[in-house]
């Protein structure tokens, strides 16, 4: 080995320990980056010739050493909780996966970076913009099979109306009021509230979503014995507005001595209300179980035990779930799916190539990549409003510094004593 030989592998040296403590200075950059991978730089030695006859098995002489490879170590950071709906972190194997607007598959990307954001269209994108791809509505895939992925669009969601058809009531009438008889007609509600034993009024929804009042009144027409008629206000059936029209009555309603309706008589106690809505809504036909009332000496009063029926609603919030599934919480009061995110996993996770804004684009040594719901086929699921730390290690990365600040200077020793070893070589010859 030649005196020239240190030259250049030290020179070597210098580069690979330069290059190492900018692999620190990426990682400790990003240590506060969104989901960011912590990278190693892996060191290789430059075999370069022997010192005898290759086939001698004569030891070989080195140039130094390399940066074989910059490696991304890609384990699971802490998930930490924002309290923002939109924030998502993957907890296990898995990235988000981003495209086009149809989804392509060379367009594809994928990422851990779970701080999503809506576009001006409603669409789930990424911090840089890039559509977040999964599935629309409750659709499910079944087991093995590929899901068809699309954008997701919160934006415009909502659920349609569905009129009130049924409902359970519970309560009591006391069992204090005088006897009443039902009129045939009431010229206002007040007149209603003054004729009746109790009024209650509720409301319902009719076909298009809109809800309308339904009043309820009951008539203590013997002992233990009621009558409960439907009204609906004249102005939502066609009639004076203000007015009380009948729309449904049961008779009838027994209550035993013990204060409740006998099981066998329960089913009795049932009112069908069929209001003829205007404003272009299908009739009603609206079932009302009285069956769990009681007649006790207290107060009167009424609670729903079940109802159906609910307005039009719109998106005013959402969460994810750990199985990616996108629940938004609508104004009429009900959750829906508005659609699922899908997280891929490779064979190898080193055959992805970083791309920047925590994205990876996968190269041919990824192997064959798996697409599924979170939770499935060994995939991790998502915990919703929280976010991926950075994996670096602070402190590890300053002891790395330390060892590669060392070696750039000790090769840099080396470079400094090989040329004052040429100088003088040189100078043996004046």
């Amino acid at each position: 080995m030649r005196i020239e030989s240190a030259l250049n592998a030290s020179r070597e040296g210098i580069t690979s320990h330069g290059q190492a403590i900018a692999v620190i200075s990426d990682n400790i950059a990003n240590s506060n980056t969104t989901s960011y991978k912590t990278a190693r730089a892996e060191f290789s030695d430059i075999y370069a010739s022997y010192t005898g006859i290759k086939d001698d098995g004569v030891v070989t002489d080195g140039n130094g050493a390399k940066i074989a490879a910059v490696r991304t170590i890609f384990n699971s950071g802490e998930a930490e909780f924002t309290g923002r709906s939109l924030d998502v972190a993957i907890e296990g194997n898995g990235f988000f996966i981003t495209g086009d607007a149809d989804g392509a598959l060379a367009s594809r990307a994928y990422t851990r970076a779970g701080n999503l954001k809506l576009d001006i269209e409603g669409y789930l994108v990424t911090s840089d913009g890039k559509y977040v791809l999964g599935t629309t509505g409750s659709t499910t895939t079944e087991d093995g099979a590929v899901p068809a992925l699309s954008r997701i669009n919160l934006a415009s969601f909502q659920t349609s109306a569905v009129a009130t058809t049924a409902l359970t009531l519970g309560g009591n009438v006391s069992s204090t009021f005088p006897l009443a008889t039902p009129a045939a007609t009431y010229p206002s509600f007040a007149g209603l509230r003054a004729g009746a034993s109790h009024v209650e009024t509720m409301k319902v929804v009719d076909s298009l979503g809109s809800e309308r009042p339904l009043t309820l009144g009951f008539f203590k027409t013997a002992a233990n014995t009621w009558t409960v008629n439907a009204y609906a206000d004249g102005a939502d059936v066609g009639g004076t507005p203000g007015v009380p029209v009948q729309v449904g009555s049961v008779t009838g309603i027994t209550f035993g001595p013990d204060g409740s309706i006998a099981p066998a008589n329960q089913a009795a106690a049932r009112l069908v209300a069929t209001p003829a809505w205007t404003g272009g809504a299908a009739a009603g036909n609206i079932s009302i179980n009285f069956g769990q009332y009681t007649q006790y000496s207290a107060p009167s009063s009424m609670i729903f035990k079940t109802k159906n029926g609910s307005t039009v609603g719109e998106v005013q919030d959402y969460e994810i779930d750990k199985s990616g599934r996108i629940m938004a919480s609508l104004t009429n009061g009900s959750i829906a799916q508005v659609g699922t995110i899908q997280l891929a996993t490779f064979v190898n996770v080193d055959g992805l190539q970083r791309i920047g804004n925590g994205s990876y684009i996968a190269g041919t040594d990824a192997g064959a990549v798996s697409i599924g719901a979170p939770g499935t086929k060994g995939k991790g699921v998502t915990r919703g409003s929280s976010l991926e730390r950075s994996t670096t290690d602070m402190s590890g990365e300053f002891v790395n510094l330390v060892v590669y600040q060392r070696g750039y200077q000790a090769n840099s020793q080396i470079l400094n004593a090989a040329n004052e070893i040429l100088q003088q070589t040189i100078g043996l010859i004046r």
